[in-house]
């Protein structure tokens, strides 16, 4: 049986991610339940910054110039921090699972769930399909395929 991971970034996932993948493992006879599935979660400074500018809009404050003001007092910008690369766990954890199983089909939505990890996405796409035995597939083509 051929293994199939899927991987995606959560906040770039469609409502039809599932049925997308479901659809390709079965024209490999794996049901989805089989299906090796890495998920990346949203940076969680990102998640914090976001909710503290929405919220400051929503009511007329002005709570993360006020953190933005602290942290430049103590010698520390805050913007490199907001837009710093987003972790990557679930990507290091599908590579290493790739390799412990020897190889496999990785799918992924397009080009753009390999993108900002500090890295260029072709980097990336580069290293997924290096590994050993693997078919890397983007369910949705573009331009870099």
């Amino acid at each position: 049986m051929t293994e199939i991971f899927a991987y995606f970034r959560a906040p770039l996932a469609t409502d039809y991610i599932e049925d997308e993948v479901a659809a390709f493992a079965a024209g490999y006879d794996v049901e989805l339940s089989k299906v090796h599935v890495f998920g990346e979660a949203v940076a969680p400074v990102s998640v914090l910054w976001t909710l503290l500018t929405t919220m400051d809009r929503a009511h007329a404050t002005a709570h993360s110039q006020r953190v933005v003001d602290y942290a430049s007092q103590r010698g520390t910008r805050v913007e490199p921090l907001v837009n710093s690369p987003a972790p990557c766990p679930a990507l290091w954890t599908l590579i290493a699972t790739v390799i412990e199983v020897g190889g496999g089909v990785v799918l992924v939505p397009d080009h753009s769930h390999l993108d900002g990890f500090g890295a260029p996405s072709r980097i990336v796409e580069l290293v997924l399909r290096s590994l050993p035995s693997t078919q890397l597939i983007f369910l949705t083509p573009n331009r870099r395929s």
